[in-house]
């Protein structure tokens, strides 16, 4: 932790899930006012992805890193309400994908 601010990352892979999918069931949440408001292409180290932007039903921000590769789908949450900030660059840069 530095400062007032916590680091946290998910990780969740899912066989064969299409970013159309996942969109839908995060806009359907039980939770009130969950939305992904805004994508943008994303690289972690040399592969494709996209950045979603969700809301939350606390009214925060969500950074969530969307990446499909060998038929599964690894979608990656950044903790609420933090731009992704170098420290979480650093993280992601070490993410590697093994067989």
């Amino acid at each position: 932790m530095l400062g007032d601010v916590s680091y946290e990352v998910d990780v969740e892979a899912r066989n064969n899930l299409s970013l159309e999918d996942f969109i839908k069931e995060y806009n359907s949440s039980d939770q009130f006012g969950t939305k992904i408001i805004d994508q943008q292409v994303y690289a972690i180290n040399s592969i494709n992805s996209l950045k979603l932007i969700g809301t939350t039903a606390y009214g925060a921000n969500r950074n969530i890193i969307f990446i499909t590769k060998d038929g599964k789908s690894f979608i990656i949450y950044l903790g609420e309400g933090v731009d992704l900030l170098p420290v979480y660059q650093q993280m992601l840069s070490t993410f590697r994908f093994t067989k």
